[in-house]
């Protein structure tokens, strides 16, 4: 009776919702300023608008030409795409 750890356990989560980034629906997307990760659909739903700036919590999100961004626009944090893509691929194979 050997206790093994599944794979899909090790992969990396939103810190926000808790559920395991992907490449549809939990995006995981870095904020310019601070480099933190979350997935797309959370920050999409945390955004406000303040004084004409687009801010996710208390960092500011603005393209370097100082347009409002959309949050497809924030870069993907591949490192952690390529990951789950990779725990995913190997554990139904």
């Amino acid at each position: 009776n050997e206790s093994r750890i599944k794979p899909s356990t090790l992969l990396p989560t939103c810190q926000i919702c808790s559920k395991v980034y992907d490449t549809y629906y939990h995006t995981p997307r870095v904020l310019p300023k601070c480099g933190q990760t979350y997935c797309e659909k959370c920050i999409k739903a945390k955004l406000q608008h303040k004084r004409g700036r687009l801010t996710f919590h208390a960092h500011n999100v603005k393209a370097k030409s100082g347009k409002k961004m959309c949050v497809d626009e924030l870069p993907k944090n591949i490192t952690i795409a390529d990951l789950v893509k990779d725990v995913k691929f190997r554990s139904v194979g």
